[in-house]
């Protein structure tokens, strides 16, 4: 899907040996950890950075003060931790964005939320805006209207599972050439199959991730 490859994306560049150079960001990113940070997140970071070329150690210091940045302007009721901090500052990195250009898109795009009438999101909103970045570099009214009418698609079959921690998921199906309906339709048919064939019990438990409903509608006519 378009979210997840690196077509048209300059600049990206697999190493020769990923492993050595994804050891090589986590050893760099983990001496600035905390005693309390979680390590999974620097892992996450290490492997976004892995086809950004430049010194690792540069890199690392980078997503850091990102991560700083976003820390001192988020606040503590924006559900933002530093765990995803850090890994949304390891996408600017990857990227060449600024946070605090990051940080004011962030409260664009938000006002479009609002206007569109998507309710609030918290940490859920800031990934679907990170996402939105990621496939078309500026958000426009209709990139947000489509991503409401796919999350309203995905409500009709499921009102009470599906909700604001579904606005990442359906930012990155945006990009995709089928209606709405029809991409609401295949995340159902997922989400069935799921319970039918491989045994996982109705509600959260079923629910398909992004990659997967991705997958599905890619398929249907």
């Amino acid at each position: 899907m378009p979210f997840r490859n690196l077509d048209g994306d300059p600049g990206f560049v697999v190493p020769a040996d990923p492993l050595a150079r994804f050891d090589e960001l986590l050893t760099a990113l983990d001496a600035g950890r905390g005693w309390m940070q979680d390590k999974v997140a620097i892992r996450l970071a290490a492997i976004t950075l892995l086809v950004t070329p430049g010194d690792a150690k540069r890199l690392a210091a980078s997503t850091r003060t990102g991560s700083a940045i976003l820390g001192e302007r988020l606040g503590w009721f924006s559900g933002v931790d530093e765990s995803v901090r850090l890994v949304i500052a390891a996408q600017l990195v990857k990227a060449d964005a600024h946070p605090e250009e990051f940080l004011a898109d962030l409260e664009r795009v938000r006002q479009m939320f609002r206007a569109d009438g998507l309710r609030r999101g918290g940490v859920y909103e800031v990934l679907a805006v990170l996402v939105l970045r990621r496939l078309f570099g500026r958000i426009e009214q209709e990139h947000v209207e489509r991503l409401h009418g796919i999350y309203e698609a995905m409500k009709a079959h499921h009102w009470w599972l599906t909700g604001p921690e579904d606005f990442p998921a359906c930012a990155m199906l945006v990009g995709r050439p089928e209606e709405p309906a029809a991409i609401g339709a295949g995340t159902d048919a997922i989400y069935k199959a799921l319970h039918a064939q491989a045994g996982l019990s109705r509600g959260d438990p079923c629910r398909p991730p992004p990659t997967s409903c991705t997958s599905a509608v890619s398929r249907r006519p």
